[in-house]
């Protein structure tokens, strides 16, 4: 079980990181305001998935 601690964190980082990933990426496309509804859906796919 010890092992798999260092392994959460890294997961919960790389998570936060894509999800910065994604919000910079959505500004740059011009999709932010347009597409938010689409995005938090995609979020809550990804925190299942991890899971």
């Amino acid at each position: 079980m010890l092992q798999m601690r260092p392994n959460l964190d890294y997961l919960d980082q790389l998570d936060q990181i894509n999800s910065q990933a994604d919000k910079q990426a959505r500004r740059e496309q011009g999709l932010d305001s347009g597409d938010s509804e689409e995005g938090s859906e995609n979020e809550e796919v990804d925190e299942e998935a991890l899971g």
